[in-house]
């Protein structure tokens, strides 16, 4: 579908060309532009205007010293944003929180994995009652699946 888009867009490119070259319409924009250019300076007047607020500007924040503000402030934010962060995660009762949720998780995990597990467990029986080969092998996999949560379960408590 995409390819078709592209092929379709690269097409109206192509009309949108012919037609441009038979009308004449950017050979005659360009020297509409030019010849505008040459009488009033368009161009010239253009980069002196922007030079002139460029300058402006530099002047405007050399007295305010804007750029100096704003630099400082942003720093102080983020200091006061990074000790935030720090007192919070040294509270007891956040620690607690964040280390009772993430227990909640790993047994969502623990119980994800058993109903797979015994979901895989009856379809295999199934399976192997029809003759299929491959209900021990999916049966092992599992097994391996709830040895190495238990491992990783046990690793948390240490830590914790």
């Amino acid at each position: 579908m995409l390819a078709k888009g592209f092929v379709m867009g690269k097409d109206a490119l192509r009309k949108a060309q012919s037609f441009d070259e038979k009308n004449q319409f950017t050979t005659s924009a360009s020297t509409t532009y030019a010849s505008l250019d040459r009488k009033i300076g368009l161009t010239k007047n253009l980069s002196m205007g922007r030079a002139v607020v460029n300058e402006k500007m530099k002047a405007l924040d050399e007295r305010y010293q804007v750029s100096e503000a704003t630099k400082s402030a942003i720093a102080v934010a983020e200091q006061k944003a990074a000790s935030a962060s720090n007192a919070l995660m040294r509270n007891h009762y956040v620690s607690s929180g964040v280390l009772m949720v993430s227990n909640a998780l790993s047994a969502f995990a623990k119980a994800a994995e058993d109903e797979y597990c015994s979901t895989w467990k009856l379809r295999k029986r199934k399976d192997l009652n029809q003759g299929g080969q491959n209900a021990t092998a999916c049966l092992y996999s599992c097994k391996q699946g709830i040895f190495r949560s238990e491992i990783r379960n046990s690793r948390r408590k240490k830590a914790t």
